[in-house]
């Protein structure tokens, strides 16, 4: 009897919309735990997602949720097992192949291929383990260096180990005081910036710029430079071809040490990527310490604040 295995789902709260299908009633978050359903009709066509193509019956699937998803942002919940495999039902992929989404003969490798994964909830965790907690523990040692993929953008499915496996179910279990924190700002802020583009969250000036992208695949938020960690979001601009590197700071009195930090990022950039191009920095703060502006003033680079709106509506009942 082979081994179960273990992959890592990541969704998110936008809307379900396929080439060849559009479900009104669900988000993807909810097609995976309310209807059993992880689909991907690309995943043999781009590299970081062929693991889609291992998942054998019986596997295990931890399914990490984006900050979009209303039951359980920027965390861990649900784990699934699979039940079975499937391909795209025939009349959502002639109804796709009518409508120009696909060709002929990439509508008979959805009709005949596994690109549905049908699961069943395993296990409803009491502890839902937020990001902050995951990433924490990876550095630590204790889950492997795979489940730092969770809330990078780009990310959909990958393997991690039975040790992570464990790992999360003994923290369920036997939750260890202040271990499952959950701090979302900071990864909120840096999706709205990714949502929104930075014409729109930092002005017109920075419209041209765009996420950093390598073989087609973007790359951009949460670069991981190899060398001196990662920088929160690196982008290009498609004008001039000069790069921005941007830093994220959720807390309240940001110190000027991360001018430091943001040197350091802006110097790897244009060293290792530049290539003679200009390099600007951006940090964005809820509030700056009188010595963190002095130091960008010294640097040359731009600080922008940002606030928290809460808006309260009411709900019409009928």
């Amino acid at each position: 009897m082979e081994e179960k295995r273990v992959f890592l789902v990541q969704t998110t709260g936008r809307q379900a919309v396929y080439p060849s299908a559009r479900f009104e009633d669900r988000t993807y978050a909810q097609d995976l735990f309310r209807y059993g359903n992880y689909r991907h009709e690309f995943w043999d066509q781009r590299t970081q997602d062929r693991s889609f193509g291992d998942v054998r019956i019986g596997d295990l699937v931890i399914q990490y949720c984006a900050s979009d998803v209303v039951e359980c942002p920027l965390s861990i919940k649900y784990i699934h097992e699979v039940e079975d495999l499937c391909s795209i039902p025939g009349d959502q992929v002639d109804n796709a192949v009518a409508q120009g989404n696909y060709t002929t003969s990439r509508g008979e490798v959805l009709k005949t291929g596994n690109f549905i994964i049908k699961l069943r909830i395993f296990r409803e965790l009491n502890n839902p383990i937020p990001r902050s907690t995951i990433l924490a523990l990876a550095n630590e040692g204790k889950l492997s260096d795979s489940m730092k993929r969770c809330g990078q953008y780009g990310f959909n499915i990958g393997q991690v180990t039975m040790t992570d496996f464990n790992k999360i179910i003994e923290l369920d279990n036997n939750p260890e005081p202040g271990e499952l924190t959950y701090d979302p700002q900071e990864t909120q802020l840096r999706d709205f910036f990714v949502e929104k583009g930075l014409g729109e969250t930092l002005g017109q000036a920075y419209s041209s710029y765009e996420l950093l992208t390598e073989n087609g695949e973007t790359v951009g938020v949460e670069y991981d430079t190899g060398e001196i960690g990662r920088i929160d979001l690196l982008y290009k601009s498609r004008t001039d071809g000069s790069y921005l590197v941007i830093e994220l700071k959720k807390g309240s009195e940001t110190p000027d040490h991360v001018v430091g930090q943001l040197a350091r990022y802006m110097g790897f950039v244009r060293k290792r990527m530049a290539q003679g191009a200009q390099v600007n920095g951006v940090i964005v703060c809820k509030t700056p310490s009188r010595e963190l502006i002095y130091s960008c003033e010294e640097l040359g680079c731009t600080l922008f604040t940002f606030n928290w709106r809460v808006e309260i509506s009411r709900v019409p009942l009928a």
